[in-house]
């Protein structure tokens, strides 16, 4: 499965983020961070996708910001990224010595309640995302599993890394709603150890973002070892056209947008962001240095040899998504909230 759209939204963003930075470039030379080292908090374990783009940025940020700093990775899995999310909101320095890849479930954990109390998602300050994400439901090649009628005609293992996580969530909206029979098998500390889990049999599916399969597994799309269910999304991706949008399950106005508020976490993706409380003057810096970096030939290619594709947005686009999805229609977010609930009984 080849992914193209890596360098045309870069060259896009080119054009669209430079028009706009002067002034910010301008205040951001106000803020130096010479003989610092900048820590990207990740709150999931080493070898998943938030790891991936995490490390991608922590060895080209730093060439960008006043000083140039070192920076360098932390992973602090846990909670489904809830414990770095309460570390960024309490304990973690606002000075800029620390950042973080963000949940991409920050603002829908927000409205589904349960969250920790210290975390407030539009206090965070995000710095800019490096990619959408479109997570997909697979399963290993031997399950009899291999499309989502099979999943509501029998029961199918799937791992997961915590109750409130994205692939138990999704998994239980798709149990209580549209009938089918997932099993999930949580407690899993990200999508590495999944993926482990998947190969060594002991479940049969996880969800896996597209984006970094042929930068984490590239066998097994040529080897044909997975079965794709769905894609979390609402249309299917011009590059993934043979796998189902999950929105496709729908059979009515109610149910579409139910799933549509679950694929709204991919355009949060892997988004940078500053913890609450950060200066202004030191976000700037950040969004500045991000905008540089985003379109940097040297960062461009270090993706391209990752395997890691680009979708670019500013730290004013990540802002207003996550504010959008707060505000969703308080009747979808009820029906959400009941299933929920219901899973929990």
């Amino acid at each position: 499965m080849e992914i193209t759209r890596i360098w045309t939204v870069a060259a896009f963003a080119m054009a669209t983020m430079i028009s706009t930075g002067a002034t910010t470039i301008a205040n951001a030379e106000e803020v130096d961070f010479s003989g610092k080292t900048i820590t990207i908090v990740v709150g999931f374990g080493a070898g998943g996708g938030y790891d991936a783009y995490g490390r991608l940025a922590a060895d080209h940020l730093g060439k960008h910001l006043e000083g140039n700093p070192t920076v360098i990775v932390e992973n602090m899995p846990g909670g489904a990224g809830q414990r770095s999310a309460v570390y960024m909101a309490t304990a973690a320095p606002k000075d800029g010595t620390s950042i973080t890849v963000i949940p991409a479930s920050i603002a829908f954990d927000a409205i589904r309640g349960g969250m920790a109390s210290e975390i407030e998602p539009l206090a965070f300050r995000p710095i800019g995302r490096l990619t959408s994400i479109i997570e997909a439901q697979l399963t290993w090649h031997d399950s009899p599993t291999k499309t989502f009628a099979d999943a509501q005609e029998r029961e199918t293992l799937v791992a997961g890394d915590g109750a409130r996580g994205n692939a138990s969530t999704v998994l239980s909206v798709m149990n209580a709603r549209f009938g089918a029979k997932f099993n999930p098998v949580l407690g899993y500390k990200g999508t590495a150890d999944m993926a482990l889990a998947m190969e060594r049999g002991e479940v049969e599916g996880i969800v896996h973002p597209l984006q970094t399969l042929d930068a984490t597994h590239p066998d097994w799309v040529s080897e044909n070892k997975v079965n794709f269910l769905w894609q979390q999304a609402t249309a299917r991706h011009p590059d993934y056209p043979e796998i189902p949008a999950i929105v496709e399950f729908a059979d009515d106005a109610e149910g579409k947008a139910l799933l549509s508020l679950l694929a709204s976490q991919g355009e949060i993706g892997r988004s940078l962001s500053a913890p609450p409380g950060t200066p202004p003057e030191t976000v700037e810096a950040f969004r500045a240095a991000f905008e540089a970096m985003i379109v940097d030939p040297d960062f461009i290619a270090d993706a391209r040899t990752r395997n890691l594709p680009l979708d670019p947005a500013t730290g004013e686009e990540v802002e207003a998504l996550i504010a959008a999805t707060i505000e969703s229609p308080a009747e979808v977010t009820a029906e959400l909230n009941r299933i929920l609930e219901a899973v929990k009984e």
